[in-house]
């Protein structure tokens, strides 16, 4: 019996080196095949102006375009990764343990 490999793939400002701003929350978003809400999600927290926010997004490997929306706001969103997980609050553990403050914030998109 032959399994697929599971495909990590991840990005955002801590990937590129370029997260120098000090951290105050962390908003861990969940989000599958979510496409069409995620491109307005991200934007709206980035216009927050609470200072300090560290958004980090967990897909749960979406079939959709929702990897490619992300790839355009790695320049923006501090840390990203896809992969297959076991729903929603999979992902949300995996993303507190990538968080760097532990006041956090969970949300679910889509």
């Amino acid at each position: 019996m032959q399994q697929d490999a599971i495909q990590r793939l991840d990005g955002g400002l801590r990937k590129r080196g370029d997260c120098a701003k000090q951290t105050s929350v962390s908003a861990i978003t969940a989000i599958y095949n979510g496409e069409k809400y995620i491109a307005g999600y991200l934007e709206s927290v980035l216009q927050q102006d609470y200072p300090g926010i560290e958004h980090i997004v967990l897909d749960g490997g979406s079939t959709d375009q929702t990897v490619d929306i992300l790839r355009r706001y790695d320049d923006r969103v501090e840390y990203w990764a896809s992969e297959p997980d076991n729903g929603v609050y999979d992902a949300w553990n995996k993303g507190l343990t990538e968080a760097r403050r532990r006041l956090d914030m969970l949300s679910r998109c889509g």
